[in-house]
């Protein structure tokens, strides 16, 4: 009998021992904290550093390289007062969907006259002299520009268009200089041109743009205007100078060296008209325009043949 109340005794302390060790393990370490006031969490800045965009901050001017900003909300400013003038390489600003909203006579909304590689995306320009105007080597993507006085979005060299909406403005609805792609847009109900892709002539160079995939309709001249080494393809053209007040066409090739391939052109004044040298137009679709399409008599060097069914061949642009 006293050996089993030793045996219990034994059992109990060892029980005792282990809930010792399991609760010194529950609590953590002995240490005590750090200091008052020392904190793990990092700085906002390095969480985001990107930077805010106010209504009290117009007219914005940004100054540094690289750096990142974003609209917290819809901004409608007050007349006479100007929107965002970059003057830095490689700066972003994110509209996050929000729309900033200026008045005529205060210049474009978003404009980098010297600045290169900016980018804008994400939200809406609306009532400005011109919507969005940036240098080269610079990107618009998911904007959407409407009534500007004169062009909805203009950009320099080497830049990107990208699903984007140009409506409503008063000159020309995207203008892209040399080099550049404008893709997956729809530009509508523009005064001029809808897309006008200019061509930048140097050390007799000639370099062209990419317009494809876009929905060119209802604007005052030419649906898309090409100067000069320009690739349009696969674009849907439609009811552009549909009252044929300015004489111009669905596409306008008014220089040398384009190639115009598999659009489909319809309800147009003039579905194509080529004033050029040297271009190659073929697969595009003629369909419902007041003249399928016009030729300069002085116009030399194209392939530009145009039937009514598939016997026409490979090269052939079909016009009903």
């Amino acid at each position: 009998m006293n050996q089993w109340k030793k045996g219990r005794n034994r059992l109990g302390v060892l029980a005792v021992a282990l809930l010792s060790v399991w609760a010194t393990a529950d609590a953590g370490s002995p240490e005590p904290p750090g200091p008052p006031g020392h904190s793990t969490m990092l700085p906002l800045d390095e969480i985001d550093p990107r930077r805010p965009i106010t209504v009290d901050m117009f007219p914005l001017t940004i100054t540094e390289l690289g750096s990142s900003w974003y609209l917290t909300r819809n901004i409608d400013l007050d007349p006479g007062v100007g929107g965002i003038t970059v003057e830095a390489h490689d700066v972003t600003i994110d509209l996050m969907g929000f729309a900033l909203t200026g008045h005529f006579g205060q210049g474009p909304g978003i404009g980098a006259p010297l600045a290169d590689r900016t980018t804008v995306k994400n939200g809406t320009l609306l009532v400005w002299d011109t919507g969005i105007k940036l240098n080269g080597n610079s990107v618009v993507t998911n904007v959407r520009v409407e009534g500007s006085m004169y062009s909805g979005i203009e950009v320099g060299l080497a830049s990107r268009v990208t699903d984007s909406t140009a409506y409503s403005n008063g000159h020309h609805g995207i203008v892209a200089k040399s080099g550049s792609i404008v893709r997956d847009c729809v530009v509508d109900e523009n005064s001029e041109n809808g897309i006008w892709a200019t061509t930048y002539v140097g050390d007799m160079t000639h370099e062209g743009t990419l317009i494809t995939g876009c929905n060119v309709e209802d604007n005052g001249r030419n649906g898309i205007r090409v100067d000069g080494h320009a690739y349009v393809l696969n674009n849907q053209i439609r009811a552009n100078d549909a009252d044929c007040v300015n004489g111009k066409a669905g596409i306008w090739v008014n220089r040398d060296g384009n190639r115009i391939e598999g659009n489909h052109i319809t309800m147009n004044n003039v579905g194509i008209d080529l004033d050029g040298d040297d271009n190659i137009i073929f697969r595009n679709t003629l369909l419902h325009n007041s003249t399928c399409a016009e030729v300069a008599p002085g116009a030399t060097g194209n392939v530009f043949q145009i039937g009514s069914d598939a016997s026409a061949g490979h090269w052939a642009n079909f016009c009903k």
